[in-house]
């Protein structure tokens, strides 16, 4: 049995640089989700110590009415929330990609690249949220 025969992934050929890219992809990967999942959680354990403070100084300065200070504070929870679950589907994707790898299951290759897909949507739908924040901004100025 050779050692460099190339094995199936989705019906088509993979071979060993292949299969080398995507273990480098996975462990990139993770290394950037988990990174970042642990800077996220530094800032919103930081906002829940002073964030009363924060918040309070963010209502002054946008002259807003201190009754907003609650839906500043659920903007504030959605938004960590969606970037906490776009960072736990990149991790995901990551460990099915290098489990798929190592044991040789196609299954669980397709259930990271399902994940893949998932952070990929949720990158899109940011990055639209992101656009239309900025256009709005350009608008009202």
């Amino acid at each position: 049995m050779e050692q460099n025969q190339p094995t199936s992934l989705f019906n088509m050929q993979a071979d060993g640089l292949m299969q080398s890219r995507l273990n480098s992809i996975s462990k990139w990967g993770k290394f950037i989700s988990i990174t970042v999942l642990v800077i996220v959680i530094l800032c919103a354990v930081a906002f829940a110590a002073v964030g009363e403070r924060v918040f309070d100084e963010m209502v002054s300065l946008m002259g807003l009415d201190k009754s907003l200070a609650g839906a500043l504070i659920a903007i504030f929870v959605l938004l960590m929330a969606l970037i906490i679950a776009w960072l736990i589907f990149l991790l995901r994707a990551s460990s099915l990609i290098k489990q798929g790898l190592l044991s040789g299951n196609s299954e669980l290759l397709a259930e990271g690249f399902k994940a893949l897909r998932i952070y990929f949507v949720l990158s899109l739908v940011m990055s639209l949220l992101s656009i239309i924040g900025t256009v709005t901004g350009m608008i009202n100025s």
